[in-house]
C-alpha cells in the first residue's frame, strides 16, 4: 500500500503544481481534503474541500509559479515540499486511497514557519495571493 500512497502523492503534487489542470483522475469523486493551519493554528482544520470540483477550486488559487514535490513517506504520511518565488516550505500529507488507488481523503498539514521565512517578501506575496483568492 505504501507504494500506492507514494504514487498517489506524486500525482497529487503534479495536480497542485498544475493548479488543478493535470492528474485530476487521482481524486475520488467523493474526496475530502482538510487543510490545516500552521503556527498558532497548527493541527486545526482551517478549510475543508469536498468533491473534485471543490478541490480543483482550491488548487486553482495557488500561486502561478508554485512547484510541489514529495519527500519521504511514513505509512500513509508523505512529506511534501512547496517552492514558490524563492520561498521553500513544506509539510505533510496524510492520504487514504480507495480500492482504485484514488485519493478519498487527504489532510494537508504545513510545517510551521520560522520568523525569517514568515517575514520574507516572497512568502508574504505568495500567501497573500492565496488568501485573496480564497476570499473572492
Amino acid at each position: 500500500m505504501t507504494d500506492s500512497i507514494a504514487a498517489a502523492a506524486q500525482r497529487f503534487a503534479a495536480f497542485l503544481t498544475s493548479r488543478g489542470a493535470a492528474d485530476r483522475d487521482i481524486l475520488a469523486a467523493d474526496i475530502t481534503v482538510h487543510r490545516c493551519g500552521f503556527d498558532a493554528e497548527r493541527g486545526e482544520i482551517v478549510e475543508t474541500f469536498i468533491g473534485v470540483d471543490d478541490v480543483v477550486k482550491w488548487a486553482e488559487r495557488s500561486p502561478r509559479d508554485i512547484n510541489f514535490a514529495i519527500g519521504t513517506r511514513n505509512g500513509n504520511d508523505v512529506a511534501y515540499i512547496a517552492r514558490v518565488s524563492g520561498f521553500v516550505g513544506g509539510g505533510t500529507w496524510s492520504l487514504a486511497l480507495n480500492a482504485a488507488g484514488e485519493i478519498v481523503s487527504l489532510r494537508h498539514q504545513p510545517d510551521d514557519l520560522d520568523a525569517a521565512r514568515q517575514d520574507a517578501p516572497e512568502w508574504r506575496d505568495a500567501i497573500e495571493s492565496v488568501y485573496k483568492a480564497r476570499d473572492e
